[in-house]
């Protein structure tokens, strides 16, 4: 048997984090500060709409970047076509080559930002 009990720096539960996890509204704690517990006790119970909920948007930031390369890809490949029949400025065709590696990035982004929620 252990005892529970509230610590600095995130360990055991305190008001406003449990074992280093933020508490929210949601969250239920099965055991208090001071109290012995068990091997197997339930602690608390993690409600997991605030982590579905970030993991939903970082989906969606992926999406809407995935998106945006979509589209600056098909506009430099339009800009490589105007470009060889010599109908594209210099300064226009560099835009396009600067919106493609933007969006890649935007993307590559987006998808750590992601992977770090799931």
């Amino acid at each position: 048997m252990g005892r529970l009990h509230r610590a600095h720096g995130g360990a055991g539960i305190g008001r406003n984090s449990a074992a280093g996890h933020r508490l929210y509204p949601g969250d239920q704690i099965h055991a208090g500060p001071n109290t012995l517990v068990k091997k197997n006790d339930l602690l608390f119970i993690i409600d997991p709409r605030p982590y579905q909920a970030e993991m939903d948007r970082a989906t969606a930031e992926l999406e809407r970047s995935q998106a945006g390369l979509q589209l600056a890809e098909v506009d430099f490949k339009r800009a490589n076509e105007l470009r060889a029949k010599n109908t594209i400025s210099s300064s226009e065709y560099d835009q396009k080559v600067a919106g493609q590696k933007q969006a890649q990035a935007a993307v590559g982004v987006a998808g750590r930002r992601r992977q770090r929620r799931s």
